[in-house]
């Protein structure tokens, strides 16, 4: 069973834009929690990479996305350029890798039910991803089901997630689709 990330969007497209439809992230809060899914890219280089700053709204963080490369003046973005009576920048720049992928679950009757999520991640992530992903040739990631387990309490800023290549066990079938 193969669903690419359009594939998953698309699955929303005869859905009213005010119906409250949207792609949620994709998470496991608690230590051991568990999910499998599809990562949608056959390659690093499909990776979402975005410089962001985190700025409150409304007693909520937003990520806003930064105006400039790195190269440019500090002046190029307000957000960079806005610093504290400590002279250290109010919204510091955060690279995230945003991962599509396709998460499954199976329903009280027993029906596959796959959802388009994205994961985000910090930068440094990606060698571990690179790692857990692209290790063994001839694996590729949009057309492999994988386990992802959370090592780590809710809170915990070591926490780690372990991705495990899943052989097809038969309920993910061709059948399957996205309604």
């Amino acid at each position: 069973m193969n669903f690419t990330y359009e594939e998953a969007v698309n699955s929303f497209k005869s859905e009213s834009k005010n119906d409250g439809k949207k792609i949620d992230f994709f998470s496991l809060k608690n230590d051991g929690d568990t999910a499998i899914v599809r990562f949608c890219l056959n390659e690093l280089n499909e990776l979402e990479i975005i410089t962001v700053h985190d700025v409150p709204v409304n007693d909520k963080h937003r990520k806003i996305s930064c105006l400039r490369r790195k190269t440019d003046p500090i002046s190029t973005c307000p957000l960079c350029a806005a610093v504290g009576a400590d002279n250290k920048s109010i919204y510091p720049r955060k690279v995230k890798i945003y991962i599509k992928l396709i998460k499954y679950d199976v329903d009280n009757s027993g029906k596959v039910v796959a959802t388009p999520m994205v994961w985000e991640r910090s930068y440094k992530y990606v060698e571990d991803l690179k790692a857990e992903l692209f290790t063994y040739e001839g694996i590729n990631p949009a057309k492999t089901l994988f386990g992802i387990r959370r090592c780590g309490v809710k809170g915990d800023t070591n926490t780690t997630y372990k991705i495990t290549n899943l052989p097809s066990n038969g309920i993910y079938t061709e059948e399957d689709r996205m309604q």
